[in-house]
């Protein structure tokens, strides 16, 4: 399903550049890793707990290094508490975010959005 923008719904545009995405996250996983779409966002696995925060450092740091940027560049906006989460990545473009997630994993979504 996509947006009336012509992004994926669990890819949005944010203020001043940024790029949110919608994640369901499963803490407590063998190992970390994007794991396909649940519903209306990215599934992400991730080995850490849900405890003290270390989930969402899994979160930032996976993402970090998944997208190639500094740590700093990827914030968690929303859901601090909750396996339901929507991040922000500061630096890079909706349409790289895509390309670099359709490479990896989501063959089906476009590379660039109208």
């Amino acid at each position: 399903m996509h947006s009336t923008t012509g992004l994926p719904v669990w890819l949005r545009l944010g203020v001043k550049g940024t790029v949110l995405l919608d994640l369901a996250i499963q803490p407590g996983a063998k190992k970390s890793g994007m794991a396909g779409i649940h519903g209306d966002r990215l599934k992400l696995k991730v080995a850490s707990p849900p405890v003290d925060g270390k989930a969402n450092d899994a979160v930032t740091t996976f993402l970090a290094d998944f997208f190639v940027i500094g740590l700093r560049h990827v914030t968690v906006v929303r859901g601090k508490s909750s396996r339901l989460k929507t991040v922000s990545i500061n630096g890079l473009s909706a349409d790289v975010v895509l390309a670099k997630l359709s490479s990896f994993w989501l063959p089906n979504v476009p590379t660039q959005y109208t």
